[in-house]
């Protein structure tokens, strides 16, 4: 591995051209667990952890043949964008979540609504008709809600 000339603070090792190195996979296994372990175990500690250029110099990174460190680094790339899209789709889900609690909690829109007898966003209007309970999907087979009945307690209970 060939070391670029450092700035003093930081030093970039890079494969070299020839090298069966694939710096794909290079840069996942510098952010595996063993070798982050290993870079732990030879640092120097004073206030901070750091590393000198002979210390970078006796790293050893392990490696499988070139085709399988392609494989390697295309998995973990697929999963790693995986991850991308996932945290993306969490944001995007929590801004939704985010504006329907303020819809309805803060701005009480649907009360408001109610209130000024609106019509809701599926086209009808709130509590007034719904449609055929057998077919959802029938046009003009809207009716009147009929209001439910309370039955009385001596309709309940058949006296002795």
């Amino acid at each position: 591995m060939k070391t670029q000339p450092s700035t003093g603070f930081v030093s970039c090792p890079r494969p070299k051209p020839s090298s069966e190195l694939l710096p794909e996979y290079v840069g996942y296994y510098l952010r595996s667990p063993v070798f982050r372990q290993a870079v732990s175990a030879m640092s120097t500690m004073s206030t901070r952890a750091s590393l000198n250029n002979e210390m970078i110099g006796r790293l050893e990174i392990s490696f499988p043949p070139r085709e399988v460190q392609v494989r390697i680094s295309e998995i973990l790339k697929s999963f790693d964008d995986r991850i991308t899209l996932l945290r993306e789709t969490n944001a995007t889900l929590e801004a939704i979540a985010q504006a329907l609690f303020k819809s309805w909690f803060v701005d009480f829109d649907p009360v408001r609504a109610k209130a000024e007898g609106r019509a809701r966003q599926d086209g009808e209007r709130s509590g007034q008709t719904r449609r055929c309970r057998r077919h959802p999907t029938c046009p003009g087979l809207e009716r009147r809600q009929e209001p439910k009945r309370k039955a009385s307690r001596k309709a309940l209970y058949r006296e002795v």
